[in-house]
């Protein structure tokens, strides 16, 4: 499946349109990273357009656990099947410790990362009216 065509199944749902998504993620990303697929300032656990977390660890135990990066990763995958594309397999990955890099990824497959994380998000609703108030659904 194809950015375009993706964005157009997710515009679908929220009867929205596809152009409002897009312009929507493009200032979110800038809001996060000024639309440079960086990491988080000092190294931290945030990566990409839209800062995924590539791994998350608890201060009060210190043990690492499942990020943001990974779940949006899962979520996006589900959307897939059976025919998860090679470009959501990363090498270590599965260890928390490193976790899923956006980074990793073109623009296009990380707007498709924030889509199906945003879709699959329990309460988030990416309809017009609420994209018309950004700061607000942001």
């Amino acid at each position: 499946m194809s950015y375009e065509e993706f964005k157009k199944q997710i515009a679908g749902h929220y009867k929205t349109d596809p152009q409002l998504l897009e312009e929507s993620m493009d200032k979110i990303a800038y809001h996060e990273s000024k639309n440079k697929n960086v990491y988080q300032d000092e190294g931290g656990p945030g990566a990409g357009l839209f800062q995924y977390e590539r791994w998350h660890k608890d201060p009060e135990t210190g043990e690492y656990g499942q990020a943001g990066g990974m779940t949006a990763r899962n979520r996006l995958a589900g959307f897939f099947g059976d025919n998860v594309p090679s470009w959501l397999i990363q090498e270590g990955m599965d260890n928390p410790e490193v976790g899923f890099d956006a980074s990793q990824l073109t623009p296009e497959q990380q707007k498709m990362l924030f889509l199906a994380d945003k879709r699959m998000t329990p309460g988030v609703q990416m309809t017009t009216e609420n994209l018309q108030d950004l700061p607000e659904f942001w």
